[in-house]
């Protein structure tokens, strides 16, 4: 019988005495003792989730924006790299030559460069005879931020295309300034040797101010179908200073958002600093998972940058 009795007490005693109320039966003592050590765990291990998990999520974020911006960096180098090459073989056609031997400076002359433009769908063609031209002793290529006057020397449309009228954006730094009157150009320059002797320059340009099928082509290249989550979009933008001139990015109605400007954060680090930006941003109207990159013109100036994001909020839910 003494046995029997100390069975009977041999469960409570070992789940702990009189740590336990004496009303729980042995089988809450059970349960509360199972559970007991993850209301300390789990706090524990949910904190370490949220933090190395935050940390991997953005590094995986960080790491595919990366590898798109530089995609893009590619196609733009690519595209400067072909115009610099087709301004040369045409600066060396017999074509050219041919043209130069018998009209020159004759509204002839002008005829074929502009059929040669319309062509390569440049912005415009110009052969600069020896001094009035920069000396030039091989084919050049770079961007550069240019003036209205200049545009217009060029072709009469050119400022009305290149000027952007400056939209109120959140998160931009301040500024007075309404219109953006300046044109961001990709040109190209290679001598015209005719008989051993360099007789001017031919200098093709390519506006990026409302170009379009830039941004659109690079979307399509870096954010083919499918390449995205859920419903995230890519977007692509060319700024002048800190204003959009070309973008896929679209306001609230749709359109393109042509003329507002970057926020403020990344302007100082881009533009200011001269560094690229791989980070969460604010574009016009949402979060972007966002590379950004400084643009600079042939004498290393930064006159804009190259932007590439997508869509974060897809990803996060």
């Amino acid at each position: 019988m003494r046995a029997v009795e100390s069975k009977r007490y041999l469960v409570p005693r070992a789940l702990g005495g009189g740590f336990w109320p004496r009303s729980w039966s042995v089988q809450r003592k059970i349960v509360v003792a199972a559970v007991l050590p993850f209301l300390f765990v789990m706090p524990v291990l949910t904190w370490l989730l949220w933090t190395y998990g935050n940390s991997t999520y953005q590094l995986i974020l960080s790491t595919k924006v990366r590898s798109d911006l530089a995609s893009a960096q590619q196609y733009f180098l690519r595209l400067e790299e072909l115009q610099a090459q087709q301004v040369l073989a045409f600066a060396q056609s017999e074509k050219l030559l041919r043209a130069y031997r018998e009209y020159k400076a004759t509204p002839e002359f002008r005829e074929v460069l502009e059929t040669q433009r319309l062509e390569n769908r440049w912005s415009y063609l110009v052969f600069l005879p020896v001094g009035q031209a920069p000396r030039v002793q091989q084919v050049s290529s770079g961007l550069i931020a240019m003036e209205a006057e200049t545009l217009k020397s060029f072709s009469a449309g050119l400022p009305e295309l290149a000027s952007v009228r400056i939209l109120p954006t959140p998160n931009a730094s301040p500024d007075h300034k309404n219109w953006q009157h300046r044109g961001l150009v990709m040109r190209s320059s290679a001598p015209v040797v005719v008989n051993g002797e360099t007789v001017g320059v031919l200098e093709g340009g390519l506006l990026l101010n409302r170009n379009l099928s830039i941004t659109d082509n690079i979307s399509e290249i870096v954010y083919p179908q499918g390449a995205l989550l859920g419903d995230s979009r890519g977007t692509v933008t060319i700024f002048l200073d800190d204003v959009r001139v070309a973008t896929n990015v679209t306001l609230t109605n749709g359109s393109r958002a042509i003329g507002t400007r970057v926020s403020a954060t990344v302007k100082d680090k881009v533009l200011g600093r001269g560094e690229v930006w791989f980070d969460l941003a604010f574009v016009v109207n949402d979060w972007f998972m966002s590379g950004y990159a400084p643009l600079k013109d042939e004498m290393g100036n930064r006159v804009g940058m190259l932007y590439v994001g997508f869509l974060e909020a897809p990803y996060r839910a």
